[in-house]
């Protein structure tokens, strides 16, 4: 399965890269169009661009309440490109975690792909927070970031080997959701890792 999505990851990459070939169109007021403006169509007089990023490096702003993919409401689509620029990424859309559905309940028996991974990942027999036993209590997990041994659920957390935002960025953006689902959830991308020390080696 890792193998299957590193394949698609690439691929995916050069997919995006030919998307982002698409004209954007910098108007006569300076502002640039890419598809996702209401004014794409209508803008007739324009400097050609590849990118809305080369667009915007010539002095070009956005149109007045942009909202490409990924931008949540409330969002500046201003903003989220000078972020794209400093940290030296292509501007594509804003990462939203909540675009990568993780944690699904796959087989419907209300555990979902968080507490089942704890489950088989455990060193010892689980207990359940819960009569139906969806919710895990305590087990016995190794977590190889701090070498030690955790016996409660609550001071883990699952983390992605390859990180959510780090494959937005490099061509996942432009998967369809279910395919976002499944990496979200893919077993060989997970960890099971303690919480304070997964949110502090968050780099990317």
């Amino acid at each position: 399965m890792k193998v299957l999505f590193t394949l698609l990851l690439f691929t995916s990459m050069a997919v995006s890269q030919h998307a982002t070939a698409e004209i954007v169109k910098k108007s006569s007021s300076g502002i640039c169009h890419d598809r996702y403006s209401d004014w794409y169509e209508r803008t007739k007089n324009y400097t050609e661009y590849g990118t809305l990023a080369a667009c915007l490096e010539t002095g070009g702003r956005l149109p007045r309440n942009y909202a490409g993919p990924g931008v949540k409401q409330g969002t500046s689509a201003q903003k989220a490109m000078e972020e794209a620029r400093i940290d030296g990424r292509a501007f594509v859309s804003v990462y939203d975690r909540d675009a990568y559905n993780h944690w699904v309940d796959r087989d419907g028996d209300c555990q979902n792909e968080r507490h089942e991974l704890l489950i088989d990942t455990s060193q010892a027999p689980v207990t359940f927070r819960d009569r139906r036993k969806c919710y895990v209590a305590t087990g016995r997990w190794y977590d190889p970031y701090t070498n030690r041994i955790y016996d409660q659920a609550s001071d883990l957390q699952i983390d992605h080997i390859v990180s959510l935002k780090y494959a937005h960025e490099r061509g996942a953006h432009a998967w369809p959701p279910e395919l976002k689902e499944q990496f979200a959830n893919d077993r060989e991308n997970l960890i099971v890792t303690e919480g304070s020390t997964n949110r502090s080696t968050i780099t990317i």
